[in-house]
């Protein structure tokens, strides 16, 4: 690339030359050579249109195969392999939906440009902070170490969250059982009493009354309530996945009761492990900080990050620096003095990233041993309500009249 013209992504679906149909995106000055390119890769182009944000959308799995490329491809550096054989071998190995990146990948390498080059046409599969971490490791000639450290970092970041997911099943699971319950009992059980109950001649108890009121709408119509909720779910599930959605989702998290000392636990320690990993590569504070400046989603964190390097480059040692900022605790301040003053940053910042990460970890398991039993006392609560209400006129039916 000679950087005259703007670099932009194109997504693709073309033929190869066994006749299957594959899709992927390339990086080119313009559509002509994108097709270009994908005529010299073996591939006839269907449709080729211009990728919106850049790449696209991330296809599901992206995170953990990307962890696996990064180990691979470092076992194949590690054995005697050269780049251009070691992607070549790796876009054999892939799955369909992956191999056409990885040529598209070897085709840049191929052409002069570097892995961190390469990679970096894909922003949304790696990151600034991957590509820096790439791009630090061919200057420094240690690649394998750096992606051999990448990968054991990419893993340790899907384990936390493969916890949290695996920590949120149960009360999702319970949660879902008390609505199911409630509208099985209130849809159903419910107007066969209210059939009974339109014996009596004196007014019901006001608790049977909303009861039966609610248990009537929901029978009556439920095909609609079926329509009303999937839509809700998905008009749901899409403003979750919106950017608007995601930042108001996380300052709601942040607003309740354990959930934002959590989050904020786990933004401390994703930002040690990534700057001792970092400086661990052989980056310098500076551009270790720029690489996590560069990479960070949060724009609040990104401030807090720029103000920081700014800062650093003009001379103030960075615990001083993070003991201004809120974000940062004065513990993980002060193991960053020692760290800074022992010259030893990197060894500070993993001591770190194991201190809160543990302390997010237990914190959840505590939040959760409250929320379960909750939980359950909630469906228990709820299903003794309605058996009550349904229970109040079976009751006093010695004073009713028939």
């Amino acid at each position: 690339m000679t950087g005259e013209r703007p670099v932009r992504q194109f997504a693709y679906r073309a033929a190869g030359m066994d006749g299957r149909v594959v899709r992927g995106q390339l990086s080119a000055e313009d559509l002509g050579t994108a097709r270009l390119r994908l005529r010299e890769q073996g591939l006839f182009p269907l449709s080729l249109r211009e990728a919106r944000n850049g790449a696209g959308a991330v296809p599901a799995g992206a995170g953990p195969w990307v962890t696996a490329f990064t180990r691979h491809l470092a076992d194949l550096l590690e054995s005697g392999l050269d780049l251009d054989r070691a992607l070549g071998a790796l876009g054999r190995m892939a799955p369909p939906r992956w191999q056409p990146l990885l040529l598209a990948v070897r085709a840049e390498v191929q052409s002069g440009a570097g892995l961190a080059g390469a990679l970096s046409r894909f922003p949304r599969l790696f990151p600034p902070d991957y590509t820096g971490l790439v791009r630090a490791g061919e200057a420094a000639g240690n690649l394998e170490a750096v992606l051999r450290r990448l990968a054991a970092y990419r893993e340790e970041e899907e384990e936390v969250r493969r916890f949290v997911r695996t920590a949120l099943v149960y009360p999702a699971v319970v949660a879902a059982a008390s609505v199911l319950s409630a509208g099985v009992m209130l849809g159903f059980v419910v107007p066969r009493f209210a059939a009974l109950f339109r014996q009596f001649h004196r007014a019901l108890p006001w608790p049977t009354r909303v009861v039966v009121g609610i248990g009537s709408a929901l029978a009556g119509r439920w095909p609609v309530w079926l329509l009303v909720l999937g839509a809700a779910g998905l008009a749901g599930w899409i403003w979750v996945r919106s950017p608007g959605g995601r930042a108001a989702l996380g300052r709601l998290a942040e607003r309740l009761p354990g959930v934002g000392t959590i989050r904020h636990h786990l933004a401390v320690a994703r930002l040690a492990r990534s700057a001792a990993m970092l400086l661990g590569s052989g980056l310098t504070l500076s551009r270790a900080l720029a690489v996590l400046t560069e990479a960070e989603a949060s724009p609040g964190l990104r401030r807090v990050l720029a103000e920081a390097h700014e800062r650093v480059e003009s001379g103030r040692p960075l615990a001083a620096t993070l003991a201004e900022q809120a974000f940062f605790p004065a513990l993980a301040v002060e193991m960053v003095a020692v760290g800074e003053e022992a010259g030893n940053l990197e060894t500070a910042f993993s001591r770190v990233a194991e201190v809160y990460g543990t302390e997010a970890r237990e914190r959840t398991r505590r939040l959760l041993a409250l929320v379960e039993p909750a939980l359950i006392l909630g469906v228990a609560g709820l299903v003794a309500l309605v058996v009550a209400a349904m229970l109040l006129p079976v009751l006093s039916l010695p004073a009713l009249e028939f």
